[in-house]
């Protein structure tokens, strides 16, 4: 159940904790004149990203031991892609001296 705020005409301030159904005016319960509920902001709950303060940070500072790892794994994929590349050229250029060695023995 919510709870509303209520003022007398008497100047009587009280909360009071009521179903949602209950009427917007009530006697006070101090003195027994008419109190009227009162509107007052609702209660906010922010939730999901955006919100907070540490959601628009960057990255974390990269520290020297985190940066020496990466640039070993750098170091690792540009040897892998060097590798790759003349194992590629290699094969490459074996078919086709193959190609020319057979259409050489051919037209002999």
């Amino acid at each position: 159940m919510p709870a509303y705020d209520y003022m007398c005409e008497a100047g009587h301030h009280y909360e009071k904790r009521e179903p949602f159904g209950a009427p917007p005016e009530q006697p006070c319960e101090e003195c027994g004149e008419p109190a009227r509920r009162q509107f007052s902001a609702p209660t906010v709950v922010f939730k999901g990203k955006g919100w907070y303060k540490t959601d628009s940070r960057g990255a974390a500072p990269v520290t020297e031991s985190q940066q020496a790892s990466e640039t070993k794994k750098e170091a690792a994929a540009a040897k892998k892609d060097r590798e790759s590349k003349s194992s590629s050229s290699t094969s490459s250029s074996g078919s086709t001296s193959a190609a020319s060695s057979a259409s050489s023995s051919s037209s002999s």
